[in-house]
């Protein structure tokens, strides 16, 4: 049997929100859509995601910079709509600089469906001008100080041939170039790379920046749950890595290398993660990806300063247009924005409260906020506002009698559970697979004062906020709208100070208890 204790009274600390901090998007000119937007807008609203990384930035569809008559000009037109768009959501931009305009281009190599050039600049200094006036003009529309609130990222996957045609050291150079352009521009803007895949070049740049006297702010890198890297038109068959923790232990190694690095204890970025790097692969449909996000967040706590989920929507077309509504998209939303079991695991991470309650259980958050506390604090700033400085000092001198008494708390747990594969993702997560098992687990509150308390239990698992495996039974089931899975109450009560919650947590099955607690007071 699997415990949680709770003690109200008990140590608490805060919440790391390094999981809210950035989440992708494709490539830039598919934040022109309004589909694209608004799925953002959502997700920025219910999952609390503040920056939005994506490809293609300088790809010609953005149309920034061309050579006529051999003078370099520049459009910034499409970038602004983009940025201006984020910006108007609440968030802002984490700033990947790739691929390469076709005019700057020393080849003609070329990924994905919307042909992203991923060779090197032919001119570095023409090289470092794009990137300086890039910069330059984000710092005149918006201002230096909301520009030196977003990381750029040079590149995306240049340890990848298929991301980039040449060499480490060519890439060096042409980080070197772009972070000193956007240094001249500012030394406060922040900048940093490699974006690589596999949690590759990590110590080798940090290491090559010091040694050159070259301005870095943060390392990037990026880590999946499958072995390889880039199934680019999602022709493979995958299989998730055999290890419990395979991105946990990702981002170990690579903190662990960056400590023993010259640029020990610099911020690290996971700018991409998933359970799969394929944009055919099912898994990301799956119920499993719920307790898969989580379990994997809260293993890296402490090691990291962000990740990235890849992606926030499958209005996404690295290998093309979407085949249909469920294709193994990476999204957290489908095309015509279906929220995924995957999606509700980051919008209940984001309804925990800002202090956790410190327990010895791994796959679990248990947070509270003081309801009394809260309350008045807010009737006084009511009352010094509105109605008069000696009611309001007299509310003031009160203040705190029952502060912490009331208690809302928010406890979130789950099962995470390597799935017994016997095919490919790319064939058994497109098969039923309800719950094999379960486990009891018993959760104690101490100091709790003896009363009823009604409590709300909200659940993700097998076809439960999982509309892929109800698809999957019925098709049908997309001509109606989509409705969030009921909540449930119990009513229990606590005796000798304690409350008691037993609940059968299934394999894969992802659990939060929310109500408000009176906190005893003896």
């Amino acid at each position: 049997m699997r415990h949680i204790s709770i003690d109200l009274k008990g140590e608490t600390t805060r919440r790391d929100k390094m999981t809210d901090f950035c989440v992708g998007s494709g490539h830039a000119s598919l934040l022109l859509r309004e589909g694209l937007i608004e799925q953002l807008a959502q997700a920025h609203k219910d999952c609390g995601f503040r920056y939005v990384r994506f490809h293609g930035v300088l790809h010609d569809d953005m149309n920034i910079y061309k050579e006529i008559d051999g003078m370099s000009t520049y459009n910034w037109l499409y970038l602004d709509k983009v940025y201006d768009r984020i910006l108007a959501l609440g968030m802002k931009p984490f700033v990947e600089l790739g691929f390469m305009p076709s005019d700057l281009a020393s080849g003609d190599k070329e990924v994905f469906w919307w042909k992203g050039n991923v060779t090197p600049p032919k001119d570095y200094q023409l090289w470092y001008e794009l990137i300086y006036n890039f910069t330059q003009h984000l710092v005149e529309r918006h201002g230096i100080e909301e520009v030196r609130t977003w990381p750029f990222e040079v590149w995306n996957e240049p340890n990848y041939h298929a991301f980039f045609s040449s060499d480490m050291m060519t890439y060096f150079k042409m980080y070197e170039v772009a972070s000193r352009a956007i240094k001249d521009v500012d030394s406060m803007i922040q900048v940093g790379g490699p974006a690589t895949s596999g949690n590759e070049w990590v110590k080798e740049l940090a290491d090559y920046c010091t040694n050159n006297k070259v301005a870095i702010d943060f390392l990037s890198t990026h880590t999946y749950g499958v072995e390889g890297v880039l199934d680019e038109y999602g022709t493979f068959l995958l299989n998730l890595r055999t290890e419990v923790n395979p991105v946990i232990n990702d981002v170990s190694g690579a903190r662990a290398a960056i400590e023993t690095s010259t640029k020990a204890g610099i911020p690290l970025h996971y700018t991409e993660w998933s359970s799969s790097y394929s944009p055919r692969d099912p898994v990301h449909d799956s119920y499993v990806q719920a307790p898969f996000i989580l379990h994997t967040l809260k293993g890296v706590e402490g090691q990291v300063d962000s990740m990235s989920y890849w992606v926030v929507s499958d209005i996404f077309e690295e290998s093309g247009p979407v085949p249909s509504e469920f294709h193994g998209g990476f999204g957290l939303m489908t095309f015509n924005g279906y929220k995924k079991a995957s999606y509700y695991a980051y919008k209940y991470l984001n309804s925990l409260y800002d202090d956790l309650i410190v327990t010895e259980d791994l796959d679990s958050y248990v947070s509270v906020a003081f309801v009394e506390e809260h309350t008045t604090k807010n009737m006084t700033q009511n009352m010094k506002k509105n109605v008069g400085k000696n009611i309001a000092k007299n509310v003031g001198d009160n203040e705190g009698d029952n502060a912490g008494e009331k208690v809302d708390i928010n406890i979130l747990f789950w099962d995470y559970t390597l799935p017994k594969q016997d095919k490919p993702n790319q064939i058994w997560f497109t098969e039923l697979h309800p719950h094999e098992q379960s486990e009891e687990v018993g959760i104690t509150i101490d100091n709790v004062e003896n009363d009823k308390y009604t409590l709300y239990i909200d659940t993700i698992g097998y076809q439960v906020n999982d509309i892929y495996s109800q698809f999957i039974e019925n098709p049908n089931i997309l001509k109606d709208c989509q409705a969030e899975a009921k909540t449930d109450t119990i009513i229990i009560e606590a005796t000798h100070n304690k409350l008691n919650i037993k609940y059968d947590l299934k394999d894969n099955q992802v659990v939060r208890i929310t109500g408000t607690l009176m906190k005893s007071m003896v």
